[in-house]
């Protein structure tokens, strides 16, 4: 109840939700032709804003959009209304939902909870407390602003002091966190994956329980309500383990590039580049979601997040440079590819700047229009020169307009603009990626860097069943095609993040028919069990489908708690986890080629800057 499909309710503002357009459908980017090359003072600091394109016939052509959209299945239901949950904690202390009324207070609490961290540079004299961390009030601002791609307004658990309601100077909102959602896959299915973000609780009210509170009573209960299989926390390292949390997903992978402008080969003189790159706008957004499929950035991931129609709606309508309202606001920059020779849209790149890190995030070109051997190095040498008025676009209003010069170190020490950095690179690119096959061949990226997320499944069950039609595929594409068997998993002790100490998968003839919490017997059991087997009457007409199930074999094997979840979200293989903890152990060659099966290693493409 209150909660509708963005489809359904926020198509005329442009913020609807699908889990991604088929690229068949949109059609070639012919519908919205290319305007000439761009002009060289495109990246000048007192260039005009581009002009933005328009269909031929818009009518026509919203309409042809919006059909396509509502057609598709697995959208993201973004909360419309107030929760009327509300808790008492005693003391003045109640938990309750946000509206848009208490942007304010949530953000001032954030930036109070985080102003030790480094999130991004910061300049601190020495002997001085740090200030209010700035970039934690401006993306709570973001999420609270009812324009958010992955929450509403509604979507933050707070906690707040009655006591201090109306007192002034003070902040009766004293720890906060926002439940998010994005819309993903696995494999050939189609769910949506909850985020917890932006937790935080004032030094002040620490120690007590709060954050936990948030987690268990309020966070856990919501997303598991709206359907939500598999949670996600980038966050503390070990702090969220309490809640039922395991690092498991990984997020994107990075490699540095060191000096991308300079140590990319210059342009022959007099040449003009064959490639520039163009602002995206709101008619782009077809192009763009068409260009960010899986298959289209290169990537191989069975898990993943859908870079969608409202992705791109909030990336290039909301944080556009018109409608930034403080420096943190413009935290990723989306291009159009043009080639220089015929004007017309051979590709998309995205980059990103977030906690004063310069990212690639995309970069996807036209099979048969251009070859990334030729695009990458046009793009190399106009990154920079494309990115800085972006990211420095809120900077530029408080110089009077201009672009503030790299070298006015005093005035960013001050604190009048914040000082970014575009000497390093970090290239998020697939592993597989053309680019990055490219820069690692001439030597020119680093290693490897990489993070896991906290995963939590809070059912088990919930999620086999969810999964069920690929685990089914990868059965009957195996040696164990039509087999009939329970596969018992035992997870010793229920703990915080567990529906149940087991898990029981089973198979008729290759079809998942359920998955349940399951506990082993204990050795009395056992015993009684078969004294009671051994003196059973006769049962030879027994239906077919109870003879079925008991000749259904049985596959058992033992995980150590909350390990398993790195199983079955391809984070690791059975020999993997074998290797990990003693008490991971498996009964018979049999189970072991079933678990293997049923969930290989898999590559994962899950991105979650986008608040």
């Amino acid at each position: 109840m209150g909660s509708r499909s963005h489809c359904e309710t926020s198509w005329d503002q442009g913020y609807s939700r699908g889990k991604g357009l088929c690229p068949s459908l949109i059609g070639p980017h012919d519908i919205n032709p290319s305007p000439p090359p761009a002009d060289p003072t495109l990246y000048s600091t007192t260039a005009t804003p581009l002009s933005r394109r328009a269909p031929s016939n818009p009518t026509s052509f919203q309409r042809q959009l919006k059909k396509i959209i509502m057609t598709i299945l697995g959208t993201v239901s973004l909360r419309k209304e107030l929760r009327t949950q509300r808790i008492d904690l005693g003391d003045g202390l109640i938990m309750r939902w946000s509206t848009r009324a208490d942007k304010d207070n949530v953000g001032d609490c954030l930036a109070e909870s985080f102003k030790y961290y480094q999130i991004e540079k910061r300049e601190i004299p020495n002997g001085e407390l740090p200030a209010k961390n700035e970039y934690f009030k401006a993306s709570s601002g973001r999420v609270l602003s009812g324009r958010h791609v992955v929450a509403s307004e509604y979507d933050f658990a707070v906690v707040e002091d009655t006591t201090l309601i109306g007192l002034p100077g003070k902040n009766p909102i004293v720890a906060a966190m926002s439940l998010q959602q994005y819309a993903g896959y696995y494999g050939s299915v189609n769910m949506n994956y909850a985020v917890a973000e932006e937790v935080g609780c004032v030094p002040g009210y620490r120690n007590r329980g709060l954050v936990k509170k948030l987690f268990l009573q309020m966070l856990h209960p919501a997303a598991d309500e709206r359907g939500d299989v598999i949670m996600l926390i980038p966050g503390i390292p070990y702090f969220y383990r309490q809640f039922g949390y395991e690092y498991a997903i990984p997020q994107k992978p990075s490699r540095l590039l060191t000096n991308p402008t300079s140590s990319t080969p210059a342009l022959p003189k007099g040449a003009k580049e064959p490639f520039t790159l163009r602002e995206a706008n709101p008619y782009d957004i077809p192009y763009l979601v068409k260009m960010s499929t899986p298959d289209r950035l290169h990537s191989k991931a069975q898990i993943g997040l859908y870079y969608d129609y409202a992705f791109w709606t909030f990336i290039v309508n909301v944080l556009s440079r018109d409608a930034v309202t403080n420096p943190y606001d413009t935290h990723h920059h989306t291009c159009i590819v043009v080639d220089s020779s015929t004007g017309r849209d051979v590709g998309i790149s995205v980059s990103s700047h977030v906690t004063n890190k310069w990212g690639w995030e995309i970069f996807s070109l036209e099979d048969n229009l251009a070859l990334y051997r030729e695009v990458l190095p046009s793009i190399l040498r106009q990154l920079k020169q494309s990115d800085r008025p972006h990211f420095e676009s809120y900077n530029s209003r408080l110089n009077n307009n201009i672009l503030p010069a790299e070298s006015e170190i005093e005035k960013r020490k001050r604190g009048q603009w914040s000082a970014l950095q575009f000497s390093t690179l970090e290239v998020k690119l697939a592993s597989s990626h053309p680019a990055v096959r490219l820069l690692d061949a001439h030597g020119r990226l680093g290693p490897q860097e990489f993070s896991r997320l906290y995963t939590r499944i809070g059912s088990l069950p919930k999620y086999i069943q969810k999964i069920a039609p690929v685990l089914e595929n990868r059965l009957k594409e195996s040696a164990l095609n039509g087999i009939s068997a329970r596969v018992q998993i035992n997870f010793y002790r229920k703990l915080e993040g567990m529906s149940g100490k087991g898990l029981e998968i089973v198979f008729d003839d290759g079809r998942l028919t359920g998955a349940f919490d399951w506990a082993p017997l204990t050795p009395e059991q056992e015993l009684i069990l078969l004294c009671e087997t051994k003196t059973a009457p006769d049962r030879s007409q027994e239906s077919p489908a109870i003879v079925r199930e008991k000749k259904a074999a049985v596959l058992k094997a033992h995980f150590a708690p909350m390990t398993f979840i790195r199983l079955v979200t391809g984070t690791a293989t059975v020999d993997e986890l074998l290797a990990r903890d003693s008490e991971n152990e498996i009964e018979g060659v049999m189970s072991k080629l079933m678990l293997e099966v049923l969930f290989p290693k898999l590559e994962h493409l899950v991105d979650l800057m986008w608040w």
